[in-house]
């Protein structure tokens, strides 16, 4: 892969113009450092947006629990196994 090539998503922010933003979007991130504090204007967020928002947030939520949950399962059965 090329330095030219871009690799991440680009920045959501939209710009005072109006237009989206040029950048790329920092690492694990869906804006730029430039716009690292964006928060877009409610009015302007779409169903669409919102539900995506939604799903991401709650994957994030549910993957530390699924992983704790088979954690407290694991020492569990190793604790029945030594019984």
């Amino acid at each position: 892969m090329s330095k030219t090539e871009q690799t991440n998503p680009r920045c959501v922010a939209i710009t005072k113009q109006g237009d989206q933003c040029l950048n790329a979007a920092r690492d694990g991130a869906v804006t730029c450092y430039v716009h690292r504090n964006y928060a877009p204007d409610p009015l302007t967020l779409s169903t669409a947006d919102i539900e995506d928002s939604v799903e991401d947030f709650a994957a994030e939520m549910t993957e530390p629990a699924a992983e704790l949950f088979d954690d407290v399962t694991e020492i569990a059965q190793d604790a029945a196994d030594d019984v």
